[in-house]
């Protein structure tokens, strides 16, 4: 859940720092307060995309930071763990947007792509609006909905599924491969000459480095050649190194003192290992030559490498892959037919055991979305739509998706004797923040998200439908943590924390500022929203009998 939320210099606001606690917490405010700017400071650190508009005027960086209790997510810390992160109790989010437009995400203080980050917080929030509510009319999620609800009965399934299903793509395409591979007597005799061209080459795993280094040493035999000679000429003419050497140490050992035995031992060893060093040398003299035929045979076979690199790869791997590829082809177009037949007879066997999961999966969809469908029509009877009916609509599709064989839309009539129709079609705006509330009371236990925030999400409703919805906004905060922004008192005086949004003139600037409600405070806030900003004897009254009600719940 989220436990704290510190913002600097977004967009209207300067600096706010907001404790948050469990169960339900409601936001309220004039229109204009700030109240959805903290929202979106929230969406801020679930990745969502920031520009330059959001840094507030003359400022050079806004910066927002969340710290959120995930010892109750074990999914969580399984990411984060993946990630290469520490697994904490907390964890800490915090996103920078400069001036500019450009922006950072860390994650416990390191730096997190958003696209991480979005993964990563889309299991722990949930920010839903009326503008979000517009996923629900989208029948492309139907499908992905009713499977989430139905959970682990489907699991398994789903999983035998997927392995049938890329089983039988991969059948698929190998037979559209070998319908568009080419054959003709014209392309098999190319393939062949390819493949002799390659074999007869012969190739050997790193021959090139080897070839190019001997021909490197040929073609400087000359400069080697002069080197090798000056250097034995230094070493053994009359004047040479081994020679005055060789005279050194001898004048050295006549010398009786014994102190002088080491350096007597150092120069004798010293001559001997020169002298071997210089035998050395005289071998390889006496091996260096240049073969004018070696040479040749050196240049044409690097020349015939560096064709077939050109050709078919740089690496020798590559080449002989490139020649097992165009064998494969050959084989193929030899024994077209007889592939071809093999291939078709794979396929629909493949096709078959993947359709046949697909039947057994759209039967357990149908038997659980009755289950949906009556739970969904509760959670309505409960927010005053006894009358709705809810219907998941199946239809068959042509062909397999990875999904299966289903197309699923949700229909709904939410009056006796009036025709199903999908959602976009009859849905209120009422109806629809009903129909989603309903739908959050029953996905939030299943998602296992921590904290769901509803800005202004009933709006166009009141009277009982308010008091319903406040009473749902409730009973999800028996299993999640809540934050709403709303402007009905019958929604806020079932919230366990009221947070008061303002705005403030201070230096002849306006700022954005919070405060936590006493419980006085809290019976005002609400009288105000029930009589249109009037506070009076009676609206206390109201406000305070309205909170002691609702406050059972």
């Amino acid at each position: 859940m989220l436990k704290g939320l510190r913002i600097q210099n977004f967009a209207i606001i300067d600096a706010l720092n907001i404790e948050f606690d469990e169960d339900m917490t409601c936001l309220t405010g004039e229109t204009g307060a700030g109240k959805s700017i903290i929202i979106d400071a929230i969406s801020m650190l679930m990745g969502a995309r920031a520009n330059a508009s959001m840094v507030k005027s003359g400022a050079d960086k806004a910066f927002i930071e969340g710290v959120f209790d995930i010892q109750d997510k074990p999914f969580v810390q399984q990411q984060l763990a993946e990630n290469g992160f520490d697994v904490e109790d907390e964890l800490v989010i915090s996103r920078e947007i400069q001036a500019s437009g450009k922006s950072t995400a860390r994650l416990n203080y390191r730096l997190v792509s958003a696209s991480l980050l979005r993964q990563l917080m889309g299991t722990i929030i949930d920010i839903h609006s009326q503008f979000e509510t517009q996923h629900l009319l989208n029948s492309k999620l139907h499908l992905s909905l009713l499977d989430r609800y139905l959970g682990d009965e489907l699991q398994s399934l789903q999983t035998q599924y997927q392995k049938a299903y890329r089983s039988y793509r991969e059948a698929k395409k190998q037979l559209e491969d070998l319908l568009a591979t080419p054959a003709d007597d014209e392309q098999l005799e190319f393939y062949e000459s390819r493949i002799r061209e390659i074999d007869e080459a012969n190739l050997q795993a790193g021959e090139l480095d080897q070839l190019e280094e001997e021909k490197k040493r040929m073609s400087q035999y000359e400069k080697i050649n002069a080197s090798v000679q000056e250097t034995l000429s230094l070493l053994e003419n009359d004047r040479g190194a081994l020679t005055m050497l060789y005279e050194a140490d001898h004048l050295l050992q006549r010398i009786d003192d014994q102190t002088l035995d080491p350096l007597k031992t150092g120069f004798e060893d010293t001559y001997y290992q020169l002298m071997d060093l210089t035998e050395q040398l005289r071998d390889y003299s006496q091996n260096l030559f240049f073969d004018e035929y070696r040479y040749q045979e050196l240049s044409e076979r690097i020349f015939l490498i560096h064709k077939l690199q050109k050709r078919y790869g740089y690496d020798i791997s590559d080449i002989l892959a490139k020649r097992d590829e165009m064998a494969e082809k050959v084989e193929l177009i030899k024994h077209r037919d007889q592939l071809l037949d093999e291939a078709e007879q794979a396929l629909a066997e493949m096709k078959q055991h993947a359709s046949n999961l697909a039947a057994v999966l759209s039967m357990q969809r149908k038997e659980g979305a009755k289950k949906l469908e009556e739970a969904i029509e509760a959670e309505l009877a409960s927010l005053y739509m006894q009358q709705t009916r809810f219907v998941v609509q199946f239809e068959a599709l042509d062909d397999l998706t990875a999904d299966g064989q289903d197309r699923i839309t949700f229909l709904i009539s939410t009056n006796v004797g009036q025709a199903l129709h999908p959602l976009s079609d009859v849905a209120s705006g009422g109806e629809l923040s009903r129909l989603m509330l309903g739908l959050k009371c029953i996905f939030s236990r299943i998602d296992g998200i921590s904290t769901i925030i509803f800005d202004e999400v009933d709006t166009g409703v009141s009277g009982k439908v308010a008091t319903a919805i406040g009473r749902k906004m409730k009973e999800i905060a028996h299993h999640c943590q809540v934050l709403c922004i709303t402007h009905l008192p019958q929604v806020a005086s079932f919230a366990a924390h009221h947070l008061y949004v303002y705005k403030e003139v201070r230096d002849n600037r306006t700022h954005t500022a919070v405060k936590w409600l006493t419980d006085h405070e809290r019976i005002d806030e609400i009288a105000k929203m029930m009589s249109n900003d009037e506070i009076t004897a009676q609206a206390r009254e109201n406000a305070a009998a309205l909170i002691c009600e609702n406050g059972k719940f």
